[in-house]
């Protein structure tokens, strides 16, 4: 179908494991970061301080 899909709420290496397996590139979720406050993202966005 040629649909893009953003896979939510990936929390362990076993899942993103699991998505890439089957050809999922796109996620977020605890795995990479925490949620942000405006001003964590403020600060990461303006010093380029990405985790």
């Amino acid at each position: 179908m040629g649909l893009e899909c953003v896979v939510e709420g990936v929390e362990t290496e076993e899942q993103l494991r699991v998505l890439r397996k089957n050809n999922c590139m796109i996620a977020q979720g605890f795995l990479f970061d925490h949620p942000l406050t405006v001003e964590e993202f403020e600060d990461r966005l303006i010093n380029k301080q990405y985790k």
